[in-house]
């Protein structure tokens, strides 16, 4: 029998429904908020999991510039969490997948279905591609003038 609520395996935070599950979710959530997805998604995930009747896989990650590389991780711990579960739980084998992204989520997904990732459907919201500048609603602070600081700065991100 499958178990009902949160479960953290291989890395990634996973809602099980009350009901048989149909499908997979695999969620990506924002760039600041995506390296805790049921921090500041749970109500959402969890409504999303009932009404769905999904396994919703909440893949948290850190936030870099090389997209590409950021999608790939995202694959990758999505891929060992489903190895995971249907190991562990073999009526999950064969479950169809649907994507769902929020911003830099949905992004990441994007990339990954046009990549060939076998998805059901997508779902991306708030997707964007634009420069941080852009994409951020309130001003950002000039860069430092500072070589040293400057540098310092950039070797915190990855």
């Amino acid at each position: 029998a499958l178990p009902s609520g949160w479960k953290d395996l291989a890395n990634s935070e996973v809602f099980f429904p009350r009901s048989r599950p149909k499908r997979f979710i695999h969620f990506l959530g924002g760039a600041f908020v995506g390296v805790s997805p049921r921090l500041f998604y749970e109500g959402f995930l969890q409504d999303l999991a009932e009404k769905c009747e999904a396994i919703v896989i909440a893949t948290p990650f850190q936030l870099s510039f090389d997209y590409d590389a950021m999608a790939e991780a995202a694959a990758a711990k999505f891929d060992q969490t489903v190895s995971r579960l249907t190991a562990e739980y073999p009526a999950c084998t064969d479950l169809p997948v649907v994507a769902v992204g929020h911003s830099c989520g949905a992004l990441l997904h994007a990339l990954l279905a046009s990549a060939g990732a076998n998805y059901q459907a997508c779902v991306l919201m708030s997707f964007n591609n634009k420069p941080i500048s852009d994409a951020i609603p309130v001003p950002l602070p000039d860069a430092p003038r500072n070589l040293q600081l400057r540098e310092f700065a950039r070797s915190n991100i990855d």
